[in-house]
């Protein structure tokens, strides 16, 4: 699955309730967490895990910080995509975990979720019982995706606007969803710098 196709057949499905979560006023990234789950279960039949621990899988992680969301591609089992979700305040607008929008979308900031995606190794193998003798299956590769949900007019045209990963709003264009596979806007930067 690509950004594009997740924007498209799940995240279209959650704008309304993504609405439902602003108008209340109160904190909502864990409700859009549930909502994608809901949408990933009723499209696939498949249920994203919510915050699993990176230290589980990264060696020099020590904290307790974990992924919003990790989806098993439903198009190749052995492709999971780690997902950390930001959620434009609906007490702050323009404010996503108390940063700004800017500080969550730089490449090249010292961004929490940027660098808590980029420790993920590229690939591993998850070992498991197998008639009562340890065995692993194939390497699942990760993929390492940013989203951020935005609904002030300021936060909508910066993510329509940036030029790595893809956006979608819904019908009235009040709420814009952006997904960036920062694997593959890692290397656009690379490559449009010269490195």
């Amino acid at each position: 699955m690509t950004p594009a196709q997740f924007l498209d057949k799940i995240i279209s499905k959650c704008f309304s309730e993504f609405k439902q979560h602003i108008q209340t006023g109160a904190q909502w990234e864990i409700s859009a967490q549930t909502t994608i789950s809901n949408n990933m279960f009723s499209t696939y039949q498949m249920l994203p895990v919510r915050e699993l621990h990176y230290k589980n899988f990264c060696q020099d992680v020590e904290s307790n910080d974990a992924c919003d969301l990790v989806i098993t591609d439903p198009d190749d089992k052995t492709q999971l995509i780690w997902l950390e979700l930001k959620v434009e305040s609906a007490q702050n607008s323009g404010q996503f975990a108390g940063k700004s929008l800017a500080a969550i979308t730089n490449l090249n900031s010292s961004n929490n979720d940027w660098s808590k995606l980029k420790k993920l190794p590229d690939n591993f193998v998850v070992p498991f019982m197998e008639g009562g003798v340890l065995s692993s299956s194939a390497p699942f590769t990760n993929h390492r995706w940013l989203m951020a949900v935005a609904y002030s007019s300021a936060a909508r045209s910066h993510l329509l606007a940036l030029p790595n990963g893809g956006a979608s709003s819904n019908a009235d264009g009040t709420i814009v969803a952006w997904v960036c596979d920062i694997d593959a806007a890692s290397l656009a930067v690379a490559s449009s710098s010269g490195l």
